[in-house]
């Protein structure tokens, strides 16, 4: 079986100034990419994963994210087939999405795309960076409950459950993003498409593909909004590296010589 080499940031980032070209879908044709403001010409390109993402503006509609692909991943479009289904059944979780087989032409050969719409709002690292008090913390963490427990009721699992891939909308709703590692019961049998944020992940994880996947960081987080709301100042003694809410792998790994549970101890809830 051939591999797919697919393109990288220089060459998504030459298509996407000629998106009107580049783009195949005859609505997102229209619209106008994001570009910097100091140089008018280049595009603004967010990356991360498997991905780099595009904000694209339209006149007539919801602006939209244009997620193009810079490697393979296993039966990804057997994936996306089951994944956009639930995404839109459980429209309060997740963004709406359309997966494009054929949605964009980089060098002259065809690549999927992922498009979604575009909702204002920030990363949950980057909300809690700019509203740290007890009392905004804490209202994000009723929200989250209810976000694992829906997905639990639904067994699905979003599969790399971590503060990028949870977006604190400017209504103060979260929502969760990229769905490449997402479990839903048709997807049954197949490996994981990735393994996750490590700081996020069970130590002792391997090849695991399932309903429970989410259920690990999801304590990793719900515990980090509780600390955080009981002790702000938790935050930037170890959560501003960008990689982690508060725990790291280490803590799980070695949880004795962890300088965060030896804190967390003297923390009244």
């Amino acid at each position: 079986m051939t591999t797919v080499q697919y393109p990288q940031g220089a060459d998504y980032q030459l298509a996407m100034q000629h998106a009107d070209f580049a783009l195949v879908d005859p609505v997102l044709k229209h619209g106008q990419i994001e570009m910097r403001p100091d140089r008018g010409t280049i595009p603004v390109v967010r990356s991360g994963g498997f991905v780099f993402t595009y904000h694209l503006h339209l006149t007539h509609g919801s602006d939209k994210a244009l997620r193009c692909y810079n490697k393979a991943i296993p039966d990804l479009f057997a994936r996306y087939e089951h994944i956009v289904p639930m995404t839109r059944r459980a429209a309060d979780l997740f963004l709406p999405t359309d997966f494009q087989r054929v949605g964009i032409l980089v060098n002259g050969q065809r690549y999927p795309l992922m498009v979604m719409e575009w909702v204002a709002g920030e990363t949950l690292n980057n909300w809690i960076a700019h509203h740290l008090t007890s009392a905004a913390i804490g209202s994000l963490i009723p929200q989250f409950d209810q976000m694992l427990r829906q997905m639990a009721q639904l067994g699905i699992a979003h599969g790399d459950l971590q503060h990028g891939n949870i977006l604190v909308d400017d209504q103060g709703h979260l929502r969760l993003i990229d769905y490449d590692s997402m479990y839903v019961p048709a997807l049954a049998g197949l490996p994981p498409a990735d393994a996750g944020q490590r700081n996020y992940q069970h130590p002792q994880r391997r090849g695991e593909f399932d309903a429970r996947l989410d259920r690990f960081p999801g304590i990793v987080i719900g515990l980090a909004l509780r600390a955080l709301q009981a002790d702000p100042t938790l935050w930037p003694e170890f959560g501003i590296s960008g990689e982690n809410m508060l725990f790291t792998r280490e803590d799980f790994l070695a949880p004795t010589r962890s300088p965060l549970l030896a804190r967390l101890r003297g923390v009244s809830a």
